[in-house]
């Protein structure tokens, strides 16, 4: 075959939509096919290095005497040390007779004589600029010498070849690195869904002993507990049904969460909720200390700031993004308190307050007079 001759073939190679879309051993059998009648030549095989540089496999050759295609054997460096070292320095390995060339006399008894060998052309493939393996030209009829246009129709089809198996390599690990991520966000979604409805059922738990006892002060802190895993429940819900598993948005969790509380009040003392909330991301576990510090804020207005107040009754909860920091308000328009003789200082609401702030590394400070109660976390 001529120069041009050549060209058309490379056209005709590289045009095959079977190279970027079949599987490794398709694509080797479809260029084995083309080679060996290209080239004039018994078999094209394809031999990768293993990890571990001790040996060479075949990965996949086609013989064309007999019309199949074929993989798995191997060489061992131990047994060809020389041919092996060549292999890895050399840019090509032509091999015009085997029986003289000294290259070959490892390989000629263990592997060429007996397919027949009486020539060879090995050219190195690369792979992100890696030496990766050779492609093997194997010749029958005697000795040969290899011409110039050959060997560069054959160096241009190992980079149509190597290009191939990337492109191939790199599909390969896209499918399966979508495969684990969905995996993973199937098992994501799971576990929030599974921790959503046993926070729920907690929830339902508490409200049937609620419902059994008597006592009124048994039955105001079971609510407060129900609030308090209410809070984390609604977390693992959000981040169910938007499958954002690693940021929380403040401002949909909070509005829930009042929502949520505003349902549980006591009608017998009707109050206005009213929400001013920035869109801030946040992580799941930083969220959950800020709805329980939320909880606690308004559990503590409900319960104290109203009492023989008149007019409107209203809470007012603000959540502000102030250059890096963060500010959570919670303020009420009720009677106050001397902030000397605070009866909620030592709450345990106000406990659970400091420590859950303490947590987040933030700080609060409070406010109260005649106008009302004002508490502020700053983190």
């Amino acid at each position: 075959m001529n120069g041009k001759a050549f060209d058309h073939e490379l056209d005709s190679i590289t045009a095959n939509e079977k190279l970027f879309s079949a599987n490794r051993d398709e694509i080797i059998e479809e260029i084995g096919k083309k080679m060996t009648a290209c080239l004039n030549v018994a078999r094209v095989n394809i031999w990768m290095f293993d990890d571990v540089d001790h040996c060479l496999e075949c990965i996949g050759g086609y013989d064309a005497a007999r019309e199949e295609f074929y993989k798995g054997q191997k060489l061992y460096m131990a047994d060809v040390p020389n041919y092996y070292r060549r292999l890895k320095t050399a840019r090509t390995l032509l091999i015009e007779d085997v029986s003289v060339n000294q290259i070959a006399v490892e390989i000629k008894d263990i592997y060429c004589s007996p397919k027949g060998i009486t020539a060879m052309m090995d050219l190195p493939i690369r792979m992100e600029g890696k030496l990766v393996g050779v492609m093997c030209y194997e010749y029958t009829g005697g000795p040969r010498e290899w011409k110039d246009g050959e060997v560069q129709f054959a160096f241009a089809v190992n980079q149509v070849l190597a290009l191939a198996l990337e492109t191939r390599k790199r599909r390969k690990i896209q499918i399966d690195l979508m495969r684990v991520v969905k995996d993973k966000d199937l098992l994501m979604r799971e576990m929030h869904h599974r921790i959503k409805n046993n926070l729920s059922i907690l929830v339902s738990l508490l409200r049937l002993q609620s419902a059994e006892s008597d006592n009124p002060e048994v039955v105001q802190n079971l609510a407060e507990a129900q609030k308090r895993i209410f809070s984390m429940a609604k977390i693992h819900e959000q981040l169910y049904q938007t499958r954002n598993y690693l940021k929380v948005n403040l401002a949909d969790y909070m509005e829930e969460l009042v929502e949520e509380y505003r349902k549980s009040v006591n009608d017998d003392t009707p109050i206005r909720f009213i929400t001013d909330l920035a869109a801030i991301e946040t992580t799941t576990s930083f969220a959950i200390n800020l709805g329980l510090i939320a909880i606690e804020l308004l559990n503590n207005a409900v319960k104290h700031a109203f009492h023989a107040h008149s007019g409107e009754n209203k809470v007012e909860i603000v959540l502000q993004s102030l250059g890096n920091t963060r500010r959570l308000s919670i303020s009420d328009n009720g009677r106050g308190f001397e902030q000397e003789v605070d009866p909620q200082s030592q709450s345990i609401g106000m406990s659970i307050v400091s420590d859950l702030v303490q947590q987040i590394t933030g700080e609060y400070n409070v406010t109260s007079g005649r106008d009302g109660t004002t508490v502020e976390v700053i983190f």
